[in-house]
């Protein structure tokens, strides 16, 4: 594993645990990442986990227009929406989907451990936690293969 790997699975462990306990993800983590994202590809032409700078790009438009309609119809927060963009310019736009699916299964235990024990789920999702379990694991374990393969 590269330390560029194990700093940013630290980080989304980090926003997971926040997301979770207090429903709440700090805009200095997750703008701050995509505003470090953005510095990084244009001072060394390629994301901060290797990719092609243009994959960067694409992750960061992709994960913004993926989480916009839920943003809108308020079902998530604009922390989540922020979180996933601040991944997708720090990895590429390859395991965003891989992401994104993962983050929604680690996510519906959480709501259903919520509602047995209040009787109730609370209006927002805690989505940043399942953006950053599943973004470990994905990272950590490089799956999906990625769409767009890394390297020039």
């Amino acid at each position: 594993m590269e330390w560029h790997t194990g700093i940013t699975a630290l980080w989304a462990l980090i926003l997971a645990g926040s997301d979770l306990r207090r429903r709440r993800l700090p805009n200095v983590l997750t703008l701050g990442a995509v505003a470090f994202g953005l510095l990084w590809i244009l001072w060394s032409g390629h994301t901060w986990l290797g990719g092609p700078w243009w994959t960067g790009l694409m992750g960061l438009a992709a994960a913004f227009f993926a989480l916009l309609p839920s943003y809108a119809v308020k079902k998530l927060a604009a922390g989540d929406v922020k979180f996933m963009m601040a991944v997708g310019v720090l990895a590429g736009a390859s395991p965003l989907l891989g992401i994104y699916l993962l983050a929604a299964l680690f996510t519906l235990p959480v709501i259903l451990l919520e509602y047995l024990l209040r009787g109730q789920v609370q209006r927002k999702t805690p989505f940043g936690f399942g953006i950053g379990v599943a973004s470990v694991l994905v990272l950590l374990s490089h799956w999906p293969p990625p769409v767009f393969p890394l390297g020039s």
